[in-house]
């Protein structure tokens, strides 16, 4: 996420937007802008881009809990919360070894690292060892920590083309994966899963959650929410 105040005010802030999208396109922007004169076109074409949230500064003293506000808005928007979302049909069933591989692997993706599982159980600071991993995923019911990750990226993706109107290719690049990669992640994850709803109109985003609460065994839970 990022917070900008659009300055120096001109074409060289739209520049800078454009930089920082084209290397982070899943990132949401709260535009935190000064009342001033003139701002309201540069305004209109940065709040073009979905994903976009405006607070103007105040001068008042409650200002502080108003922007405290925005941020909370602003951050609903993200695909790291919406991921951490559709895992709450899981949250009884979670080990916290387990809870610690998926918040280290969303925040990867949101730094726009790939995880990768070797990588993540040698960096250490306490890490779970993939040993331990592994048991809590078979204790728990739950597909293996190489697949966890590998779910958790086919979600931060689809939910964060969704939700910014971004193509996935554009967002699986962003986190170092090509557009063949992004293929052969969806056919070796979801293939001809069609889900257990009868709506026609669900989104990609929401036919991956479901297929990997299927995958968890929690595919009753899922209809029973999307009802």
């Amino acid at each position: 996420m990022l917070v900008y105040d659009l300055s120096p005010f001109d074409e060289r802030a739209l520049g800078a937007l454009e930089a920082f999208h084209s290397h982070h396109p899943a990132a949401v922007v709260m535009f935190y802008v000064p009342i001033r004169s003139g701002i309201e076109p540069l305004l209109v074409r940065a709040l073009a881009r979905p994903g976009s949230w405006l607070k103007f500064q105040l001068p008042a003293a409650y200002e502080h809990s108003l922007v405290c506000e925005a941020l909370q808005q602003a951050l609903r928007m993200t695909p790291g919360l919406r991921v951490r979302q559709a895992l709450q049909p899981l949250e009884g069933s979670l080990r916290p070894p387990y809870r610690r591989l998926i918040e280290q692997v969303l925040a990867e993706l949101e730094l726009g690292r790939l995880p990768r599982l070797k990588c993540l159980a040698v960096a250490g600071d306490g890490f779970p060892t993939i040993r331990t991993l592994e048991r809590a995923a078979i204790e728990s019911g739950l597909p293996s920590p190489k697949k966890i990750c590998m779910w958790l990226t086919l979600l931060f993706v689809e939910f964060a083309s969704a939700g910014l109107g971004v193509p996935a290719a554009r967002v699986a690049r962003s986190v170092g994966l090509d557009s063949n990669a992004l293929y052969r992640l969806r056919r070796r994850l979801i293939g001809g899963f069609s889900g257990s709803s009868s709506r026609c109109d669900r989104s990609q985003a929401d036919l991956v959650a479901r297929a990997f609460l299927n995958a968890c065994g929690a595919g009753v839970i899922s209809a029973a929410s999307a009802a």
